[in-house]
This record gives C-alpha cells, sequence and structure tokens, in this order.
C-alpha cells in the first residue's frame, strides 16, 4: 500500500505543479495540434488563468487519494491530513477546499475544519478571498468564512489583480445548432474586493487580468464560427489594444502571444509587435523563453525571438 501511496503522491505532485483545475486557459503549447484554418476561440465563455493562485501556493501539502477518499501529504509523502474527503484541492492563501457529500468547506494545514462544509460549490482562494454558491448564486468569501460579496451572480470566478470575474444571466436565445434551443445569454464583468461593480456585466467572454491586462472580444458574429476578435482593456474597462487579433494570451514577463492569420508573434504592453508573426505554434513567456514551433523547427526563443541553444543548461 506504501508503494501504491507514493506513486499516487507523485501523481498528484506533478499534477499540482501544472496546476489542474476545473477549467483551463486555450493557451499554445509547442506540443499543440492546431486546425489550420481556424483560430482558437474560449471555449467555455468564462476563461480564468490560474497564474495568481500559482503564485499563492505556498502549502508544502499537496492533495492525495486513498481508497476513494482525499486527504494531504507533504511533499515526502508522509500523509499529514488522513484521507477523508469526497474531494480535495491544493491549498491557496493557507486553507485547501474540500468536499464532503456534496458541499464544500475548507480546511487548514493541521486538518482542522476552518470554514465548515455547507456551500453548494466553491473555488480555491485567491488574494485572500474565494467564490462560493449558496442556492444557485455565486458570491465571495474572506479567509475568515465570512460574506464579504453576498451571493447574487449566476457564477464567479478567482479574483485577479484585485478584481473578480462574474457573470450573470439575461434574456434566452435561440443557438443555431438546434432551431428549438433556449438558452440564458450570459454577460461577464468585474467587481471589487466589496462586490462593487468596476467594469459593467456586458461581456459575452472573460478572462482574469494579468499585468494590469485583459483580453476581450469584440465584434463577434454567433453563426460565424471565430468570428471575434482579440484585444486587450485595462483595469478601468478602458481598451488600451484595439481588437485585431485571432487569438491571445494573458501577457506574461511584459510580452503577449498573440495569432494573426493563423500566425504566432508577441507584443509588448503597448500594442507593438516585439516579435512578429512567424510562428505556427508558440507559448507564453516563462523564466525568459518561451516554446515555439516553426515549420520542421521546434525549441524555445529569448524576447529578441531568437532560438536559444540549450536552454536548460545552467547559465
Amino acid at each position: 500500500m506504501k508503494s501504491n501511496l507514493n506513486k499516487i503522491f507523485l501523481l498528484t505532485l506533478l499534477a499540482a505543479c501544472f496546476s489542474i483545475i476545473s477549467y483551463k486557459l486555450p493557451v499554445a503549447k509547442a506540443s499543440d495540434t492546431h486546425n489550420t484554418t481556424h483560430e482558437s476561440k474560449p471555449n467555455p465563455s468564462v476563461v480564468p488563468t490560474d497564474r495568481n493562485s500559482n503564485n499563492q501556493n505556498n502549502s508544502a501539502l499537496v492533495p492525495i487519494q486513498e481508497n476513494e477518499k482525499y486527504g494531504y501529504a507533504d511533499r515526502t509523502g508522509k500523509i499529514v491530513i488522513p484521507p477523508q474527503f469526497d474531494e480535495a484541492r491544493k491549498f491557496s492563501d493557507g486553507l485547501g477546499m474540500v468536499r464532503i457529500n456534496n458541499k464544500y468547506g475548507y480546511v487548514a494545514e493541521t486538518g482542522k475544519l476552518v470554514i465548515p462544509v455547507k456551500f453548494d460549490d466553491a473555488l480555491e482562494f485567491s488574494e485572500g478571498l474565494a467564490a462560493v454558491k449558496v442556492n444557485d448564486k455565486w458570491g465571495y468569501i474572506d479567509r475568515t468564512g465570512n460574506v464579504v460579496v453576498p451571493p447574487q451572480f449566476d457564477e464567479a470566478k478567482h479574483f485577479s489583480e484585485g478584481l473578480g470575474l462574474v457573470g450573470l444571466d439575461g434574456k434566452t436565445a435561440s443557438h443555431s445548432h438546434s432551431a428549438n434551443s433556449k438558452e440564458p445569454t450570459r454577460k461577464y464583468g468585474y467587481v471589487d474586493r466589496t462586490g462593487k461593480v468596476v467594469i459593467p456585466i456586458n461581456l459575452a467572454h472573460a478572462f482574469t487580468f494579468s499585468e494590469g491586462l485583459v483580453q476581450v472580444i469584440i465584434d463577434e458574429n454567433p453563426n460565424i464560427p471565430n468570428s471575434g476578435k482579440y484585444g486587450y482593456m485595462d483595469r478601468k474597462g478602458k481598451i488600451v489594444i484595439a481588437p485585431q487579433f485571432g487569438c491571445a494570451d494573458p501577457f506574461s514577463e511584459g510580452l503577449a502571444r498573440v495569432s494573426i492569420n493563423n500566425k504566432n508573434g508577441y507584443i509588448d504592453r503597448t500594442g507593438k509587435f516585439v516579435i512578429p508573426p512567424q510562428f505556427d505554434v508558440a507559448a507564453s513567456f516563462s523564466g525568459g523563453l518561451a516554446e515555439v514551433r516553426l515549420g520542421d523547427k521546434s525549441g524555445y526563443i529569448d524576447k529578441t525571438g531568437k532560438f536559444v541553444e540549450n536552454p536548460n543548461q545552467p547559465k
């Protein structure tokens, strides 16, 4: 059983390193297979990044599974919180989100249940707040469990750079794939830590902020796939980089991967191309390098766009 537990721990540790959560940002990786005729479009409509939760996940504990129950172990594999939960997420802001039956709460690193399992759904903490669901509505609590933004939204995601991404359902709309299908039209916006709407809830798609900017999609025709263009707006809701890209990633290390005509390049915060669009596949910068593919050539480039030999070699 110890061998199995070690295997489980290793897999869990790897998962934690890649921050596996319930949604993912459609960031192009050099190993991805891309459609050669259409540029990627976010799906679902809310596509938060998990960059912020990574920065706040300083816990030495990682989730483990044993006999269909979840607990936590330290990074040596020693069980610290015995498996007893039906679900357990990585620690963030010093608390781990857990589920017992169909209710969610939060535990401290000691294993003490500090916020009772009473929510219908919940997310990990980010910037000291966590989105929780009560009676089909979402709001936010602080680390003591106090409600700071009452449940009132149809959707809520993590806070990033002081703003929380929220959604509200509007009128129902028919979808072209089914003449009889009608679903609510959900719009998105951003609130501050008091729940005050800072950026109006009228966006068709939404992302989380990174380095003071966030992607927006404008002029999307629901009857034409991938018809929207990406741009960026600031924390006041002002569009500062005009929508013109087929796809765009969050800013990372001062640059953002964007695509035009299915070719990827990198822009700075003014919208100027620093590395012209030329790559078939490209990822965001991390540690001064970005993974790309150009024809048959794959590898890493620096911030000048030059391929780097032996990127893993110590400097």
